[in-house]
């Protein structure tokens, strides 16, 4: 472990500022409040301002230009302490208790690499941000209406945990 902090947040920002206040409101509301790591990469909209005046708990990064997305989460991961860390677009607020119960269940399965939490869209929607490999089976099943026939089987369990071959 790389110290008493568990979970640390790294969110790579750019021009998001509206989502950011958001994404850290959701982030400063849980129970224990992780480690939060913003990576700004040069945004023109003052959400580096917004960061060190209302989010005074949060680690500010600039680099002062843009990394992109894998530059940004590369540089916050490089920063982090946490024992496990949680790669977060601006545009998101987790529940309460979904980073505690991400936590818990990797806690609980030392085994794990890594996992990702079941996403909505903001109308409550499930949004697919993770699947196994698609076989020609599966896509015959889920793209045609063949799903119409098989409703049951073309829709995976939304509460159900597995393998996932890309997130």
């Amino acid at each position: 472990m790389r110290g008493m902090i568990l979970l640390s947040v790294i969110i790579v920002n750019y021009n998001t500022r509206d989502d950011l206040h958001a994404c850290l409101m959701a982030l400063h509301n849980c129970r224990p409040m992780p480690e939060v790591i913003v990576v700004d990469n040069a945004s023109s909209d003052g959400s580096a301002a917004m960061v060190e005046a209302e989010f005074p708990r949060v680690t500010l990064v600039t680099p002062g230009r843009n990394l992109m997305f894998c530059g940004g989460n590369n540089l916050g991961m490089a920063v982090a302490h946490g024992k496990y860390a949680l790669l977060l677009n601006p545009d998101t607020q987790p529940p309460s208790g979904a980073l505690a119960a991400m936590v818990a269940f990797m806690e609980s399965h030392p085994d794990y690499a890594g996992c990702t939490m079941q996403m909505r869209y903001p109308d409550g929607g499930i949004q697919r941000t993770c699947s196994r490999t698609p076989t020609y089976g599966y896509l015959l099943l889920t793209q045609t209406a063949l799903k119409l026939l098989f409703p049951k089987r073309a829709k995976q369990a939304e509460d159900e945990h597995y393998y996932a071959d890309w997130t």
